[in-house]
């Protein structure tokens, strides 16, 4: 199997009276932005603004974050199973607007929604300081739940973000980068990745456009793994959640593909689940430890999303893979207190001996205040790892590195770590 990324390098965006490429300059005209958007009767409004590396400029209420892309074969679109066919996720060409991100926001609504800087402090701990920005601020019409309205923002995010990557088509490629992969036997150590992702609460995420909640553990392609079959749809991304734009640039599969069969052999990815009860939570560990037995792994990386109850879903797993003699490194964060000296993680078992700590989410940031706020500030009190006395009198706020979207993302992406003394 092959997957070739053909990346566009875009070093900034600007708004045009047309949606274009202008060399490493993505044009984007607001009239086909919105027109695009508001084809949708459910959304009442939308506001879009760009935002760049440096700039003076807070996000609040930060619901997802997607890299444009689009898939280079006759049906064209992404995300199988949602807006293009499985058939082509994790095989051919993708093309990919490198350096950008559509970043979606709007009213607050859940308070697993978070607080970007794109200058300052808070801007070196979180990835998407460092892209070039289309955020969409969607309001949608009143009545819809929850879910349905998370649902209708994500649909819009999606369809931007395929619109803008179908503008680079026919530009000539900055970098094409091809990965191959099949699952072959040789005499190097077979290793796997075991995916965990959240279900707290209906559609959290899919898989190839199917919500995972009622799905049992599944082994995929690592090349799809990386082209659009995962994606964050909850609308929740706060210091230890996946966004979309980690899912599609899933750090533990690029670096084991890179390696793939040169230091080992990358077996597969196992998406397993972490569940609410114990029952289930036993029942799903068991089986993505029965089908890391299957692919014959020797090692597994396992990937935590979320914290607290999702920590016994983590060590169940570590378990059972190293009671099969499956050698286990887990990645993980910590809400250990702000000065570290709590537990960082509500479970352990003795067999998790190799741990890679991403962070403590409970450590307290100064955030300085900003020329711009985009979003509402009454959010800040209500978004985790903000408090009523956040906002200080100069306009800075004090928050927990919760808040903060992917800042100890436990995909190991992240620039935070924590030491055991």
């Amino acid at each position: 199997m092959m997957l070739e990324f053909n990346y566009i390098d875009i070093e900034e965006i600007v708004f045009g009276d047309k949606t274009c490429i202008d060399g490493k300059r993505l044009l984007v005209c607001k009239k086909e932005v919105i027109d695009l958007v508001m084809q949708d009767s459910k959304i009442e409004s939308v506001k879009i603004y760009i935002t760049m590396p440096g700039d003076s400029t807070r996000i609040l209420s930060v619901k997802d974050v997607i890299e444009p892309r689009v898939k280079l074969n006759k049906d064209g679109g992404y995300f199988g199973g949602v807006l293009s066919s499985v058939d082509y996720t994790g095989v051919g060409k993708t093309l990919v607007l490198r350096g950008t991100s559509v970043m979606l926001t709007g009213p607050f609504e859940e308070f697993m929604e978070g607080v970007v800087d794109m200058s300052g402090p808070g801007a070196e701990v979180v990835p998407f300081s460092k892209l070039n920005n289309l955020v969409l601020w969607i309001k949608t019409i009143s009545g819809l739940d929850y879910g349905m309205n998370k649902e209708v923002q994500k649909m819009a995010g999606r369809k931007v973000s395929i619109f803008l990557a179908e503008k680079a088509i026919g530009e000539t490629p900055s970098e094409i980068k091809t990965y191959k992969w099949d699952a072959i036997d040789n005499d190097l150590p077979r290793i796997g990745q075991i995916f965990m992702l959240s279900t707290r609460s209906p559609n959290d995420a899919y898989l190839y456009g199917n919500d995972i909640a009622p799905i049992i553990p599944t082994i995929i392609s690592p090349l799809a793994a990386i082209d659009g079959a995962t994606e964050n749809v909850s609308c929740r991304v706060n210091a230890h959640r996946h966004t979309t734009y980690q899912h599609q640039n899933n750090p533990v599969v690029i670096d084991a593909l890179e390696r793939h069969l040169k230091e080992f052999n990358f077996a597969g990815v196992i998406v397993t689940l972490e569940r609410i009860s114990h029952e289930e939570k036993e029942k799903n560990s068991t089986l993505a430890a029965n089908l890391a037995e299957l692919l014959r792994l020797d090692g597994v990386i396992i990937t935590e999303e979320n914290a607290g109850n999702p920590d016994a879903d983590l060590m169940m797993v570590c378990r059972k893979m190293e009671y099969k003699g499956i050698k286990t490194v887990l990645i993980t964060d910590e809400c250990a207190g702000e000065d570290g000296t709590s537990p960082g993680l509500a479970d352990t078992t003795p067999e998790a001996n190799a741990v890679i700590s991403t962070g403590n989410a409970n450590s307290g940031i100064l955030l300085p205040p900003m020329g711009k706020v985009i979003g509402d500030l009454s959010s800040i009190g209500k978004i985790n790892g903000t408090y009523n006395d956040s906002i200080k009198p100069d306009g800075s706020i004090w928050m927990e590195l919760l808040g903060i979207p992917s800042c100890c993302s436990e995909l190991g992406d992240g620039k935070m770590t924590c030491i055991t003394i």
